[in-house]
């Protein structure tokens, strides 16, 4: 029982730390590459009007290759997230959010090694990413909602889960309305021109921003509930 017990504590400080360090690796590499960003008119980087993605971009960002990197790395631990997440999960649908969860660590592999100079190919694997991140939220929340505070994360979590499902189904929404300009070719027109606020590039970061506090409070809340259970283990 007690080595039982001890390898489940040190499976979710695992889960806890492999998450918080997949964001802290594309955070770390995604302010680098914005420090040095010249764009395509000598523009600095901006998180109202650039996308994501440009920060990768070999034609125009200089050292591109933090951004790519990062995203390369850290789909290892978002894999090993999304793996021990699952294991605490109870009810059948972690099968779902697991299979998702997996989806968005590979394509966020892909993302790095597909950067946004290869078009056409990165932005089809950036709207699976963004479909993958979705699915697994919404699988997540529903496993805990439907387990009512009788697995490992409280229903609070779930309920702070749907920010960033809004923010996902928000941008891609807005992108959607943003075909034709693709397909005409005039969004690379506003790449050059761009308006001081750009609503779509900027709701891509709050997509980001939304998951990384999101990820936060569940990585956060784990820790907090190994140290709890190491202390009612040594008041036993």
């Amino acid at each position: 029982m007690i080595k039982d017990s001890t390898r489940n504590l040190r499976i979710i400080l695992f889960t806890a730390y492999s998450g918080l360090g997949a964001f802290a690796i594309i955070s770390a590499g995604a302010i680098l590459s914005a420090w040095f960003y010249s764009g395509r008119t000598n523009e600095p980087y901006s998180f109202f009007n650039h996308f994501i993605s440009e920060l990768g971009n070999r034609n125009y960002s200089g050292h591109a290759y933090f951004f790519n990197n990062a995203m390369m790395l850290a789909g290892i631990p978002i894999i090993i997230y999304m793996s021990g997440i699952s294991q605490m999960l109870r009810s059948r649908v972690r099968y779902a959010f697991l299979l998702s969860g997996l989806l968005s660590g590979v394509f966020c592999i892909l993302l790095g090694y597909y950067s946004s100079d290869n078009f056409n190919i990165h932005i089809k694997v950036a709207l699976a990413q963004f479909n993958a991140m979705l699915l697994s939220s919404i699988f997540f929340s529903i496993a805990v909602l439907r387990e009512r505070d009788r697995g490992y994360f409280p229903s609070w979590l779930a309920y702070i889960g749907g920010l960033p499902i809004i923010c996902i189904i928000s941008f891609l929404f807005v992108e959607y309305t943003h075909q034709q300009d693709i397909r005409s070719g005039h969004i690379h027109q506003l790449l050059y021109h761009r308006p001081a606020f750009w609503p779509l590039p900027f709701m891509e970061w709050l997509v980001f921003f939304s998951l990384i506090t999101w990820v936060a409070l569940i990585c956060g809340y784990l820790r907090y509930s190994v140290v709890r259970s190491e202390f009612n283990h040594q008041l036993q």
